[in-house]
């Protein structure tokens, strides 16, 4: 029973200190600077990276790109872009993003969907 308390409280505060932690993190992506943090975060050397912010990245831009494409929803609009037809990965739209935050540093506080969106626009447009 002694030790019951101990363990309780060691418990409370490690569980306190994680969402804190967490809060500094781009998880949510909701700027281009928050994209451009999570995007680089696996580059590097093996001691810098943060897979976590890694692959938060890669899931946001392939469900950005999914969502972009319904494939059965009929379209009485004109797409912002078009993705090549022999199928791009999540890898070359994520270097697509990348590249666009950092030639166009001014506008990272805009919303990370309406960035994805131009660049995708520029690298792919619809012919």
């Amino acid at each position: 029973m002694k030790l019951l308390l101990p363990l309780v409280l060691i418990s409370i505060s490690l569980s306190a200190a994680s969402p804190v932690q967490a809060q500094n993190k781009a998880y949510g992506m909701q700027t281009g600077n928050d994209a451009i943090t999570a995007c680089q975060a696996g580059d590097g050397d093996q001691a810098s990276k943060d897979f976590t912010l890694a692959i938060a990245c890669l899931s946001w831009i392939n469900g950005a790109v999914q969502a972009a494409e319904p494939d059965d929803v009929p379209r009485p609009y004109k797409p912002v872009y078009c993705t090549p037809e022999s199928g791009g990965s999540t890898g070359q739209y994520k270097d697509v993003f990348v590249n666009f935050l950092k030639a166009n540093p001014a506008k990272r506080h805009l919303p990370a969907i309406y960035l994805f969106h131009q660049a995708m626009a520029e690298a792919f447009p619809c012919r």
